[in-house]
């Protein structure tokens, strides 16, 4: 399933998932710490069966699944209301608010998921995680850290752009891309670490869109958009890298779609937080090449999606922000 892209490279891995289920069938946990593992469980199960229905082309299984759907979004729900926020952190507390959010987020309660996330990234540093510099492959907990990390990252930067409020995680001592391990043989992975670069680019241009009084913000602004249109560049550069040989299964076709149009919308927004686009041609014509680039790349993401009940918010997400 991960090969076909049905399984999101969040901040549950596999093994976590696998333990976390020995845990709660074995019932050597109990309390609040149960309600973080099923939290969890039921999270990625919602994210996961949203993923395979905008593949499935059977539509009395595309009725199960919805209804499958269903049933773990509303048990994660429940598990959100009954867990105690207000205890000390924990690591198991971070896993459980950013699994909250992912589906909250799925529901379409944006503000809430920003919340959410905003409680995840004060854990992070109470806890220290983001001052941490490196990361031991060989140690499950750091690694379930470093998984954290980059998911809260991606999502504190992305919600907060959607609703122009400023972000909650610190900025890091570390780029948090560098935090995502790719795999050839996992697409998804690709996709990932590209959605963490353009959350870094997010949070830049996010700055500049709220005025950050900052007089280090205000003076270099040019600089600063500068910077972030070579970042783009790359970037682009590395997304035409990356997606060829064209992948045939639908699931890692779609993500391509959802990442060009998180790349074109992204830098139509950056294009026009200068001003002097405004003024020139040139930059008014590459800003609506960008936009009819992004509204393709939806249109291209629409004509693989077989129901408008299986359209997932991570591209329409996208859609909403920068329209």
């Amino acid at each position: 399933m991960e090969k076909q892209g049905l399984v999101w490279a969040d901040h549950l891995a596999s093994d976590t998932m696998e333990r976390f289920s020995l845990a709660i069938m074995s019932n050597t946990v109990h309390g609040q710490v149960a309600l973080q593992y099923k939290l969890c469980l039921f999270s990625k199960a919602t994210t996961f069966i949203s993923r395979w229905l905008r593949v499935c082309l059977a539509d009395q299984m595309s009725d199960y699944l919805d209804k499958s759907r269903k049933i773990y979004a509303a048990a994660t729900l429940e598990c959100l209301r009954r867990i105690d926020f207000t205890r000390s952190p924990n690591l198991q507390m971070l896993q459980a608010l950013l699994a909250g959010a992912a589906v909250v987020q799925l529901h379409g309660d944006t503000t809430r998921s920003w919340f959410l996330v905003s409680l995840a990234s004060r854990a992070i540093v109470a806890l220290g995680y983001h001052k941490m510099m490196t990361f031991d492959p060989e140690s499950d907990e750091e690694n379930e850290i470093r998984r954290c990390l980059y998911y809260c990252y991606y999502m504190d930067k992305t919600l907060s752009m959607l609703l122009l409020r400023s972000p909650s995680l610190p900025q890091l001592p570390f780029n948090p891309a560098d935090l995502v391990y790719t795999d050839p043989q996992l697409p998804i992975s690709l996709h990932v670490k590209i959605l963490v670069k353009l959350a870094r680019v997010q949070d830049v241009a996010l700055s500049l869109v709220l005025k950050d009084p900052r007089p280090q913000v205000l003076t270099t602004k040019e600089y600063m958009l500068e910077n972030i249109q070579t970042e783009l560049k790359s970037i682009g550069d590395e997304i035409q890298q990356l997606r060829y040989p064209p992948s045939r299964e639908p699931s890692i076709m779609i993500e391509w779609d959802t990442v060009d149009f998180t790349f074109f919308s992204i830098a139509t927004t950056v294009l026009r937080l200068d001003s002097s686009s405004l003024h020139d041609k040139t930059r008014r014509e590459k800003c609506l090449r960008y936009a009819r680039k992004a509204l393709h790349s939806m249109q291209a993401c629409q004509k693989h999606i077989c129901s408008t009940s299986s359209i997932t918010p991570d591209y329409l997400f996208w859609y909403v922000a920068f329209h």
